[in-house]
């Protein structure tokens, strides 16, 4: 499938990308269900939207979400766009988790990040997982 998006060609990959099991969303009402549970809520930190003050926590600690054609989503417009554009499933991560994937993948794929066979699922563990 290909999307047209801003005048510019993006190809969505057949196998959903989703850097973390567990934290995406399927489609928009999967969002309006679970966003303000699953987004402020880090699992090992909890409330993240009120700063505790000391390590990852405050508003500055927020997840970042992503739809399958690389777009950040950042409200509720962004959601609706990904409807419209059929780029879902959207993905979240949390700053923390960044570096571990970063690592993670290196160590599959080597060096050059941001090359993958699209036959495989493309998927990273969790913090804590060993592979």
């Amino acid at each position: 499938m290909t999307l047209v998006h801003s005048g510019a060609s993006a190809v969505i990959p057949t196998v959903p990308f989703i850097a973390v099991v567990g934290q995406s969303f399927g489609s928009e009402q999967e969002w309006v269900n679970r966003a303000t549970r699953a987004l402020t809520s880090h699992p090992e930190y909890n409330n993240t939207a009120h700063s505790k003050g000391k390590g990852w926590q405050g508003h500055h600690f927020t997840a970042l979400c992503f739809d399958q054609a690389g777009n950040r989503m950042r409200n509720g417009g962004d959601f609706m766009r990904a409807t419209r554009e059929g780029t879902y499933p959207v993905w979240w991560v949390w700053p923390d988790q960044i570096n571990d994937l970063l690592r993670a993948r290196t160590a599959v794929e080597g060096p050059s990040v941001g090359t993958s066979n699209a036959s495989e699922p493309k998927t990273l563990p969790t913090n804590g997982d060993s592979q």
